[in-house]
């Protein structure tokens, strides 16, 4: 999939160190990015849980990407 066609970006783990990073790093690019993780923090981190696919069902249908980073239980 090319840059151009790649309207929003998933990183889980968002609270972490490296997935933080990765969020601020495609929000630097431009890119529309959303993360996830067990704590959210009410703007562009939403609390859900990746091994609970329905907690997070409403972002996965918007994501054209996802970077599974901090990833437990899988």
């Amino acid at each position: 999939m090319s840059e151009q066609m790649i309207k929003k970006v998933l990183i889980t783990g968002a609270n972490g160190f490296i997935g933080g990073s990765l969020m601020r790093y495609y929000q630097n690019q431009g890119q529309d990015v959303v993360g996830v993780d067990l704590v959210g923090n009410g703007n562009d981190i939403i609390e859900g849980d990746i091994a609970q696919p329905d907690s997070i069902s409403h972002v996965l249908q918007e994501c054209d990407v996802i970077i599974p980073h901090g990833c437990t239980g899988i």
